[in-house]
């Protein structure tokens, strides 16, 4: 399963994703899915020029999760942090 990244707003406000494959099965992806959605808070009108994340499945985007990057449950960091560190600006 191909996961993406989408981090939106800032300043500059140009998107930048990131895209890792084979990390998760399609349980595990359930399952992160149900407690990204659950822990995930709506991002307020307030936050000008903060960042936005949506987490997106094998770019179906009718998958997609915005997320709450301070609710990333512990079992799924590494996967996080691989993603934030492949982050690059869309071309």
């Amino acid at each position: 399963m191909k996961l993406k990244l989408i981090q939106s707003g800032g300043l500059a406000g140009k998107p930048m994703t990131a895209t890792v494959s084979g990390k998760l099965k399609e349980e595990e992806w359930a399952e992160l899915a149900k407690l990204l959605r659950k822990k995930s808070s709506m991002r307020g009108s307030a936050m000008r020029d903060a960042f936005h994340y949506t987490l997106q499945r094998d770019d179906d985007e009718q998958s997609n999760i915005v997320i709450d990057i301070n609710t990333i449950p512990e079992k799924h960091q590494a996967l996080f942090q691989l993603l934030f560190e492949k982050l690059k600006a869309e071309k």
